[in-house]
């Protein structure tokens, strides 16, 4: 039964993982060749069916992950008023806990995903995903 538990010292960390790719609003949008975690069509349109406290969180949690915060693993979720999913991300400051209703959409749901793994550091704000997704 001991080998079904792993001691703190058999845990790997992979938040501050050297692997992570930086992540530009060109790559977001697949620009370069990757897979997109959006369309831009899709992203702008979502992001007007947002309300203006629900777009204001999304400014201030990608600026967030910007910054290199740490997030709750484990956040609620639930369906709000309007009939559309959300996810309540909790970030973590050094004297204070933040929290952001956000939409599931825009691609926000994978890339939180892969930004708690590890897998990426985000290199832009959400004015330069705006700006990026109205480029032709």
């Amino acid at each position: 039964m001991n080998h079904l538990f792993k001691s703190a010292k058999d845990t790997k960390d992979v938040s501050h993982s050297s692997t992570a790719t930086l992540l530009t609003a060109q790559m977001f949008f697949g620009r370069n060749g990757e897979t997109p975690y959006e369309v831009p069509e899709k992203f702008l349109s979502f992001g007007e069916s947002l309300r203006p406290k629900e777009a204001n969180d999304w400014q201030k949690l990608v600026l967030c992950l910007k910054n290199n915060m740490k997030m709750d693993g484990n956040p609620a979720t639930g369906v709000d008023a309007g009939n559309r999913p959300y996810t309540f991300h909790r970030v973590y400051k050094s004297r204070a806990t933040l929290g952001f209703k956000m939409i599931n959409g825009g691609g926000m749901p994978q890339l939180i995903e892969d930004y708690q793994e590890g897998k990426i550091l985000i290199g832009f704000t959400l004015d330069d995903l705006i700006e990026e997704a109205k480029k032709v």
